[in-house]
């Protein structure tokens, strides 16, 4: 029974039955954190992120040259998440190595266009690479660009026609 209809039928109820809210303790201590994975992994991570943000950046400035960049677009399956959205995500259907961008623009025969992108000294996983082989063999044009000008001139030759 709910407080609203309690009250309403003029009910008494419970203490057991109410639903209280834990109240936050509040202390002077800084929050408690996620476990985060060691400072040297991120350091990796963050490069790639910005050679990605790079990327985007030049797909926003030319879209009014290639209307059709605005297609492009990130699939967010890397990064690290706390293990229990990690068993969520998988639930959904995250699969590791999926290449992280999709231009769904079919041009040359191919389907679309899937890039793994890499910073520089980067190297793809075998979860990458058996994604980017078995694309390729599903009609996709599938690269490995390291670093966004790679990426860059991978877009622009498959946009050419």
């Amino acid at each position: 029974m709910s407080i609203i209809s309690a009250i309403y039928e003029r009910k008494t109820i419970s203490e057991e039955q109410i639903y209280w809210p834990r109240r936050r303790q509040i202390d002077k201590s800084p929050p408690a954190r996620s476990p985060r994975p060691p400072t040297g992994r991120q350091a990796p991570r963050a490069k790639e992120n910005a050679e990605q943000e790079a990327l985007f950046q030049w797909a926003a400035i030319s879209e009014k040259s290639h209307p059709e960049l605005r297609l492009l677009f990130h699939i967010p399956n890397g990064g690290y998440r706390h293990p229990r959205e990690a068993v969520a995500m998988r639930r959904r259907g995250v699969k590791p190595g999926v290449p992280d961008i999709l231009f769904p623009v079919a041009r040359h025969g191919f389907h679309g266009l899937w890039i793994e992108l890499k910073r520089k000294g980067g190297k793809a996983s075998e979860h990458q690479n058996f994604w980017l082989d078995a694309l390729a063999q599903e009609g996709y044009a599938v690269h490995l660009c390291i670093g966004w000008e790679a990426a860059k001139r991978c877009l622009e030759e498959y946009l050419a026609t």
